[in-house]
């Protein structure tokens, strides 16, 4: 009988790749649902999926979740805020 081998951490890259990849996602698909309000829908699940992994991050003490935390908030408020469109000012 073999020991029992830990299991292999997910690299810094990979941890960041995947929260990206979760965010793009989720992004495309509100937004194909709805193009005007999918942003701000989307940026709402951003916060919760940022609250989610800084949460993730404190439990295992590694930053490349908070930083993946940060990143996604960031990016989705830029998502967000590119889909309100100022009317003419005339």
């Amino acid at each position: 009988m073999e020991p029992i081998q830990p299991k292999k951490q997910l690299s810094d890259i990979a941890i960041l790749g995947i929260n990206l990849g979760v965010f793009i996602l989720y992004t495309l698909m509100c937004l194909a649902v709805e193009p005007q309000e999918g942003g701000v829908v989307a940026f709402f699940i951003s916060l919760f999926h940022g609250l989610v992994s800084t949460v993730t991050a404190l439990v295992t003490k590694r930053w490349a979740w908070f930083l993946g935390a940060v990143l996604v908030v960031v990016i989705g408020f830029g998502t967000c805020v590119n889909n309100f469109h100022m009317g003419s000012m005339n």
